[in-house]
């Protein structure tokens, strides 16, 4: 019963934090056509510079390439527990995505040792990467036995 209540909390956080990337990017993609305050809005969530945000209908989305990246990797993330939630199949893209993570810090690295600019597309697939990375975290430090020690 026990590991039925932590599943079920599980696939509720993942619930949450899909339905939270979603509505980030349905707001992200909408932002063009809709008020002022909708960027105001996602302000808070991401730096929002000119140079770095991809845009739609010629105008600039609510967010940057990486976040919107982030947030979709995070939604797959949820996706793919949510209708198939066998991690062994999944095995293949979590490698994928921990590698995208090691490029994002070799990235980070190179550009500011030669000072260079990256681009957006690269920007968008490495934040795929880092949203299904931050949310294969959350789910390994969800799953891992809570050990408790008591010496003394």
């Amino acid at each position: 019963m026990l590991a039925m209540t932590r599943v079920f909390r599980f696939k509720f956080l993942l619930f949450i934090i899909g339905l939270y990337s979603i509505v980030q990017l349905l707001m992200a993609f909408w932002a063009p056509l809709l008020d002022e305050r909708v960027y105001q809005f996602q302000a808070f969530f991401c730096h929002q510079q000119a140079d770095r945000t991809l845009y739609v209908i010629g105008k600039q989305m609510g967010l940057c390439a990486r976040c919107v990246g982030i947030y979709i990797g995070l939604f797959s993330f949820f996706l793919f527990e949510l209708f198939n939630g066998d991690a062994q199949k999944f095995k293949k893209i979590l490698y994928i995505a921990y590698l995208t993570t090691l490029i994002f810090g070799l990235e980070k690295m190179i550009l500011l040792i030669a000072g260079l600019e990256s681009t957006n597309m690269f920007r968008f697939f490495v934040g795929i990467g880092l949203g299904i990375s931050l949310a294969s975290i959350v789910e390994i430090i969800w799953k891992s036995p809570m050990r408790i020690n008591n010496h003394g």
